[in-house]
């Protein structure tokens, strides 16, 4: 079993198991979980003029996905950036992200 990694941000948790990256607190006010086997991108907006940075899972077949908006502080930090690193190399669907 992998190591568990979980990221407190000012907006809600991001949580990563080793199989099931999981966002709580961000979206309609539920959980959001997707299967490593399921992930086809992960999206990592780095913010700008008109957008916050944050960052997106995208599950096949899924109409909502982990997402977490972060704060610029919150999008450099090392620990989110491990977890995505770590669902990365996780998830075997990717397609270049």
């Amino acid at each position: 079993m992998s190591e568990r990694i979980t990221v407190v941000t000012s907006l809600g948790v991001l949580a990563f198991d080793g199989e099931v990256v999981e966002s709580f607190g961000y979206s309609l006010d539920r959980p959001m979980r997707a299967h490593v086997a399921m992930l086809e991108k992960i999206d990592v907006d780095e913010g700008g003029r008109f957008s916050d940075p944050g960052v997106t899972f995208k599950a096949k077949g899924q109409p909502y996905s982990p997402h977490a908006p972060l704060t610029q502080e919150e999008a450099a930090s090392p620990e989110v950036t491990k977890l995505i690193e770590a669902v990365r190399a996780a998830a075997p669907n990717l397609e270049g992200s």
